[in-house]
Protein backbone atom coordinates (compact mmCIF):
# COMPACT_ATOMS: atom_id res chain seq x y z
CA UNK A 1 0.00 0.00 0.00
CA UNK A 2 1.24 3.46 -0.89
CA UNK A 3 2.37 5.79 1.85
CA UNK A 4 0.22 8.91 2.11
CA UNK A 5 1.12 12.52 2.85
CA UNK A 6 -0.77 15.78 3.21
CA UNK A 7 1.02 19.08 2.62
CA UNK A 8 0.06 22.72 3.09
CA UNK A 9 2.04 25.53 1.46
CA UNK A 10 2.89 23.41 -1.55
CA UNK A 11 2.85 26.41 -3.89
CA UNK A 12 5.76 27.98 -2.00
CA UNK A 13 9.50 27.66 -2.47
CA UNK A 14 10.15 24.85 0.00
CA UNK A 15 6.73 23.24 -0.38
CA UNK A 16 7.27 22.74 -4.11
CA UNK A 17 10.61 21.01 -3.50
CA UNK A 18 9.01 18.71 -0.91
CA UNK A 19 6.18 17.83 -3.32
CA UNK A 20 8.71 16.89 -6.00
CA UNK A 21 10.52 14.61 -3.57
CA UNK A 22 7.31 12.97 -2.31
CA UNK A 23 6.12 12.28 -5.86
CA UNK A 24 9.45 10.62 -6.69
CA UNK A 25 9.10 8.56 -3.50
CA UNK A 26 5.70 7.33 -4.83
CA UNK A 27 3.55 8.87 -2.10
CA UNK A 28 -0.18 9.29 -2.51
CA UNK A 29 -0.09 13.04 -2.04
CA UNK A 30 -2.87 15.40 -0.95
CA UNK A 31 -2.03 19.07 -1.52
CA UNK A 32 -4.06 21.64 0.42
CA UNK A 33 -4.13 24.86 -1.61
CA UNK A 34 -5.54 28.23 -0.64
CA UNK A 35 -8.02 29.36 -3.29
CA UNK A 36 -6.08 32.57 -4.00
CA UNK A 37 -2.71 30.82 -4.43
CA UNK A 38 -0.52 31.26 -7.49
CA UNK A 39 -0.10 27.82 -9.05
CA UNK A 40 2.42 28.76 -11.74
CA UNK A 41 5.37 27.04 -10.03
CA UNK A 42 3.60 23.73 -9.42
CA UNK A 43 1.12 23.40 -12.30
CA UNK A 44 3.21 20.64 -13.86
CA UNK A 45 3.11 18.66 -10.59
CA UNK A 46 -0.61 18.87 -9.92
CA UNK A 47 -1.63 15.89 -12.13
CA UNK A 48 0.44 13.69 -9.77
CA UNK A 49 -1.43 14.93 -6.67
CA UNK A 50 -4.92 15.18 -5.30
CA UNK A 51 -5.54 18.91 -4.85
CA UNK A 52 -7.93 20.23 -2.24
CA UNK A 53 -8.78 23.94 -2.33
CA UNK A 54 -9.79 25.77 0.85
CA UNK A 55 -10.54 29.16 2.37
CA UNK A 56 -9.37 28.20 5.87
CA UNK A 57 -8.28 24.90 7.37
CA UNK A 58 -11.41 25.11 9.53
CA UNK A 59 -13.61 24.52 6.46
CA UNK A 60 -16.01 21.73 7.47
CA UNK A 61 -16.04 20.20 4.00
CA UNK A 62 -12.30 19.46 4.24
CA UNK A 63 -12.92 16.30 6.26
CA UNK A 64 -15.26 15.08 3.52
CA UNK A 65 -12.90 16.05 0.71
CA UNK A 66 -10.02 14.36 2.56
CA UNK A 67 -11.85 11.14 3.31
CA UNK A 68 -9.23 9.18 1.37
CA UNK A 69 -6.51 10.83 3.45
CA UNK A 70 -7.57 9.29 6.76
CA UNK A 71 -4.70 7.64 8.63
CA UNK A 72 -2.17 9.52 6.51
CA UNK A 73 1.49 8.86 7.35
CA UNK A 74 2.65 12.50 7.27
CA UNK A 75 0.98 15.88 7.62
CA UNK A 76 3.60 18.42 6.48
CA UNK A 77 2.71 22.02 7.29
CA UNK A 78 4.65 24.49 5.13
CA UNK A 79 2.01 27.20 4.72
CA UNK A 80 3.04 30.59 6.10
CA UNK A 81 2.05 34.17 5.37
CA UNK A 82 4.96 36.61 5.11
CA UNK A 83 8.28 34.85 4.44
CA UNK A 84 10.21 37.68 2.78
CA UNK A 85 12.37 40.06 4.82
CA UNK A 86 10.11 43.03 4.11
CA UNK A 87 7.13 41.18 5.63
CA UNK A 88 8.75 39.84 8.78
CA UNK A 89 7.45 42.48 11.17
CA UNK A 90 3.88 42.61 9.89
CA UNK A 91 0.95 41.96 12.24
CA UNK A 92 -0.19 38.99 10.13
CA UNK A 93 2.87 37.08 11.34
CA UNK A 94 0.95 36.70 14.60
CA UNK A 95 -2.73 37.07 13.72
CA UNK A 96 -2.71 34.75 10.69
CA UNK A 97 0.06 32.20 11.14
CA UNK A 98 -0.60 31.08 14.69
CA UNK A 99 -4.25 30.33 13.90
CA UNK A 100 -3.19 28.59 10.68
CA UNK A 101 -0.74 26.36 12.57
CA UNK A 102 -3.28 25.47 15.26
CA UNK A 103 -5.85 24.60 12.58
CA UNK A 104 -3.29 22.41 10.79
CA UNK A 105 -2.65 20.35 13.93
CA UNK A 106 -6.37 19.98 14.66
CA UNK A 107 -7.03 18.89 11.07
CA UNK A 108 -4.20 16.37 11.23
CA UNK A 109 -5.65 14.94 14.43
CA UNK A 110 -9.16 14.75 12.97
CA UNK A 111 -7.73 12.83 10.01
CA UNK A 112 -5.91 10.47 12.40
CA UNK A 113 -2.54 11.32 10.84
CA UNK A 114 0.47 9.44 12.18
CA UNK A 115 2.90 12.39 12.38
CA UNK A 116 2.68 16.19 12.16
CA UNK A 117 5.67 18.07 10.71
CA UNK A 118 6.05 21.85 11.11
CA UNK A 119 8.50 24.31 9.61
CA UNK A 120 10.39 26.48 12.08
CA UNK A 121 13.29 28.85 11.48
CA UNK A 122 16.72 29.82 12.70
CA UNK A 123 15.05 33.14 13.52
CA UNK A 124 13.73 31.45 16.66
CA UNK A 125 17.25 31.48 18.13
CA UNK A 126 17.86 35.19 17.69
CA UNK A 127 21.50 36.28 17.63
CA UNK A 128 24.22 33.82 18.67
CA UNK A 129 27.04 34.77 16.26
CA UNK A 130 30.08 33.21 17.93
CA UNK A 131 28.98 29.53 17.87
CA UNK A 132 27.00 27.14 15.73
CA UNK A 133 23.35 27.05 16.67
CA UNK A 134 22.34 23.82 18.42
CA UNK A 135 18.79 22.67 19.12
CA UNK A 136 19.53 23.36 22.80
CA UNK A 137 20.63 26.94 22.11
CA UNK A 138 18.37 29.28 24.12
CA UNK A 139 15.50 30.74 22.13
CA UNK A 140 15.62 34.54 21.94
CA UNK A 141 14.00 35.86 18.75
CA UNK A 142 14.07 39.59 17.99
CA UNK A 143 11.85 39.75 14.88
CA UNK A 144 8.07 39.35 14.84
CA UNK A 145 8.63 36.51 12.38
CA UNK A 146 10.91 34.67 14.80
CA UNK A 147 8.55 35.26 17.72
CA UNK A 148 5.63 33.97 15.68
CA UNK A 149 7.57 30.82 14.78
CA UNK A 150 8.29 30.22 18.48
CA UNK A 151 4.63 30.77 19.35
CA UNK A 152 3.58 28.32 16.62
CA UNK A 153 6.06 25.76 17.92
CA UNK A 154 4.71 25.91 21.46
CA UNK A 155 1.07 25.92 20.33
CA UNK A 156 1.60 22.95 18.01
CA UNK A 157 3.68 21.13 20.61
CA UNK A 158 0.97 21.53 23.24
CA UNK A 159 -1.81 20.36 20.95
CA UNK A 160 0.20 17.38 19.69
CA UNK A 161 0.86 16.39 23.30
CA UNK A 162 -2.86 16.55 24.10
CA UNK A 163 -3.74 14.56 20.98
CA UNK A 164 -0.93 12.04 21.35
CA UNK A 165 0.23 13.03 17.87
CA UNK A 166 4.00 12.68 17.20
CA UNK A 167 5.44 16.06 16.17
CA UNK A 168 8.55 17.08 14.30
CA UNK A 169 9.72 20.71 14.18
CA UNK A 170 12.29 21.60 11.52
CA UNK A 171 14.29 24.77 12.29
CA UNK A 172 15.38 25.78 8.82
CA UNK A 173 18.43 27.91 8.08
CA UNK A 174 19.08 29.77 4.80
CA UNK A 175 17.62 27.84 1.87
CA UNK A 176 18.22 29.03 -1.67
CA UNK A 177 17.51 27.79 -5.19
CA UNK A 178 15.17 27.97 -8.15
CA UNK A 179 11.92 29.95 -7.64
CA UNK A 180 13.12 31.50 -4.38
CA UNK A 181 11.64 34.77 -3.13
CA UNK A 182 13.04 37.61 -5.30
CA UNK A 183 13.89 39.64 -2.18
CA UNK A 184 16.49 37.19 -0.87
CA UNK A 185 20.15 38.13 -1.25
CA UNK A 186 20.98 35.41 -3.79
CA UNK A 187 17.92 36.12 -5.96
CA UNK A 188 18.64 39.86 -5.80
CA UNK A 189 22.27 39.34 -6.80
CA UNK A 190 21.41 37.09 -9.74
CA UNK A 191 18.79 39.51 -11.07
CA UNK A 192 21.17 42.47 -10.60
CA UNK A 193 23.89 40.70 -12.57
CA UNK A 194 21.48 39.69 -15.32
CA UNK A 195 20.16 43.25 -15.59
CA UNK A 196 23.66 44.81 -15.33
CA UNK A 197 22.44 46.78 -12.33
CA UNK A 198 25.02 47.40 -9.63
CA UNK A 199 23.80 45.76 -6.40
CA UNK A 200 23.79 47.95 -3.30
CA UNK A 201 25.12 45.89 -0.38
CA UNK A 202 26.58 46.00 3.11
CA UNK A 203 30.26 45.15 3.48
CA UNK A 204 29.14 41.49 3.38
CA UNK A 205 31.39 40.38 6.20
CA UNK A 206 28.67 38.06 7.50
CA UNK A 207 29.10 34.29 7.38
CA UNK A 208 25.88 32.38 6.70
CA UNK A 209 24.77 28.78 6.41
CA UNK A 210 23.30 28.19 2.92
CA UNK A 211 21.53 24.97 1.89
CA UNK A 212 20.20 24.20 -1.58
CA UNK A 213 16.42 23.75 -1.35
CA UNK A 214 16.50 20.29 -2.96
CA UNK A 215 18.82 19.08 -0.19
CA UNK A 216 16.63 20.79 2.40
CA UNK A 217 13.52 18.98 1.16
CA UNK A 218 15.37 15.65 1.21
CA UNK A 219 16.50 16.23 4.81
CA UNK A 220 12.96 17.03 5.94
CA UNK A 221 11.49 13.94 4.29
CA UNK A 222 14.21 11.63 5.61
CA UNK A 223 13.63 12.96 9.10
CA UNK A 224 9.85 12.76 8.74
CA UNK A 225 10.04 9.11 7.71
CA UNK A 226 12.14 8.25 10.76
CA UNK A 227 10.75 7.49 14.20
CA UNK A 228 12.17 10.76 15.52
CA UNK A 229 10.19 13.64 16.96
CA UNK A 230 11.09 16.98 18.52
CA UNK A 231 13.24 19.82 17.17
CA UNK A 232 15.90 19.42 14.47
CA UNK A 233 18.06 21.97 12.67
CA UNK A 234 17.98 21.84 8.87
CA UNK A 235 21.07 23.43 7.32
CA UNK A 236 24.36 22.63 5.61
CA UNK A 237 26.35 22.69 8.85
CA UNK A 238 28.86 25.10 7.29
CA UNK A 239 29.06 28.86 7.03
CA UNK A 240 30.45 30.87 4.14
CA UNK A 241 31.42 34.54 3.87
CA UNK A 242 28.80 36.49 1.94
CA UNK A 243 31.51 38.15 -0.16
CA UNK A 244 32.38 34.71 -1.52
CA UNK A 245 28.76 34.20 -2.55
CA UNK A 246 28.57 37.63 -4.17
CA UNK A 247 31.84 37.19 -6.05
CA UNK A 248 30.91 33.72 -7.33
CA UNK A 249 27.55 34.87 -8.71
CA UNK A 250 29.15 37.95 -10.28
CA UNK A 251 31.91 35.85 -11.88
CA UNK A 252 29.40 33.41 -13.40
CA UNK A 253 27.09 36.04 -14.90
CA UNK A 254 28.63 39.50 -15.17
CA UNK A 255 32.31 39.57 -14.09
CA UNK A 256 32.84 43.29 -14.73
CA UNK A 257 29.78 44.53 -12.86
CA UNK A 258 30.52 47.01 -10.07
CA UNK A 259 29.35 45.83 -6.63
CA UNK A 260 28.40 48.53 -4.15
CA UNK A 261 29.95 47.10 -0.98
CA UNK A 262 29.30 49.28 2.04
CA UNK A 263 26.50 51.27 0.41
CA UNK A 264 24.08 49.84 2.98
CA UNK A 265 24.52 49.84 6.74
CA UNK A 266 24.13 46.67 8.75
CA UNK A 267 20.73 46.23 10.35
CA UNK A 268 20.38 46.97 14.05
CA UNK A 269 20.11 43.26 14.85
CA UNK A 270 22.44 42.05 12.09
CA UNK A 271 23.43 38.39 12.45
CA UNK A 272 27.11 38.13 11.56
CA UNK A 273 27.57 34.40 12.00
CA UNK A 274 24.76 32.02 11.08
CA UNK A 275 25.69 28.35 11.20
CA UNK A 276 23.60 25.27 12.00
CA UNK A 277 24.83 22.43 14.13
CA UNK A 278 23.30 19.45 12.28
CA UNK A 279 24.98 16.65 14.25
CA UNK A 280 21.60 15.62 15.71
CA UNK A 281 20.11 15.35 12.19
CA UNK A 282 23.05 13.31 10.90
CA UNK A 283 22.93 11.00 13.90
CA UNK A 284 19.38 9.79 13.18
CA UNK A 285 19.36 9.84 9.36
CA UNK A 286 21.75 8.97 6.54
CA UNK A 287 21.19 12.41 5.02
CA UNK A 288 23.95 14.69 3.88
CA UNK A 289 23.87 17.53 1.33
CA UNK A 290 24.34 16.45 -2.28
CA UNK A 291 24.93 19.97 -3.59
CA UNK A 292 27.89 22.01 -2.40
CA UNK A 293 27.38 25.77 -2.52
CA UNK A 294 28.98 26.33 -5.91
CA UNK A 295 27.00 23.52 -7.54
CA UNK A 296 23.74 24.74 -6.07
CA UNK A 297 24.44 28.31 -7.12
CA UNK A 298 25.34 27.15 -10.63
CA UNK A 299 22.03 25.21 -10.88
CA UNK A 300 20.14 28.31 -9.78
CA UNK A 301 22.03 30.66 -12.09
CA UNK A 302 21.55 28.36 -15.09
CA UNK A 303 17.82 28.28 -14.48
CA UNK A 304 17.64 32.08 -14.54
CA UNK A 305 19.82 32.25 -17.65
CA UNK A 306 17.49 29.84 -19.50
CA UNK A 307 14.30 31.50 -18.31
Amino acid sequence: MKKKAIITGGTGFLGKAIIEKLIKANYLLFVLIRKESNLSFINHLLPCCKCIYYETLQDKELLVLLEDAMNTDLFIHCAWKGVSNIERDQISQITYNITLTIDAVILANNLKCKKWVGMGSQAEYGIVNDIAYEETTPISPFSTYGKSKVACYWAASGLCQIFGLPMLWCRIFSLYGINDNPNTLISYLIQSCLNSTSPSLTNCEQKWDYLYVVDGAEAIINLSESNEKGVFNIGSGKSVALREVVNYIKKQINPHLYVGYGQKSYAENQIMHLEADISKLKKVTNWKPVFDLQTGLSETINYYLKN
